[in-house]
């Protein structure tokens, strides 16, 4: 050994512990409750809002359908006034309007079938 230099020193390494993996068994059991919680929490959410969208389509069609009958029970109530139906034009025009309106009223009650099956499959 030469004077005045000390031998290296040899320090230990230090390994430290990786953290575990998320779900891993080396994870603590509470850490997996959490995390499983945790992703119910986030999937049930997800399902009220899907729920709430659903009830308020519902609701919006609904709304739709109480106004195109509204519209349409005025314009049958047209096809009552004399005036309108001894003038052809005029009840050829209110008919026409009561068809289209016919019409639409059969595909909004389509759409609020559908809407409401879907809403009571989640409810389910």
């Amino acid at each position: 050994m030469q004077r005045g230099k000390s031998p290296p020193r040899s320090s230990p390494l230090r390994v430290l512990p990786l953290p575990p993996l998320r779900g891993h068994p080396a994870t603590p059991l509470h850490s997996q409750r959490n995390l499983t919680h945790a992703s119910l929490t986030k999937k049930k959410k997800k399902l009220e809002a899907e729920r709430r969208k659903a009830e308020k389509r519902v609701s919006q069609i609904e709304a739709e359908i109480a106004k195109v009958e509204e519209e349409k029970s005025i314009e049958e109530n047209k096809m009552a006034n004399p005036e309108v139906y001894s003038n052809g034009e005029k009840a050829k025009a209110v008919q026409t309007r009561i068809t289209e309106l016919s019409a639409k009223l059969d595909e909004l009650n389509a759409q609020w079938e559908e809407a409401a099956m879907q809403l009571e499959e989640m409810n389910s």
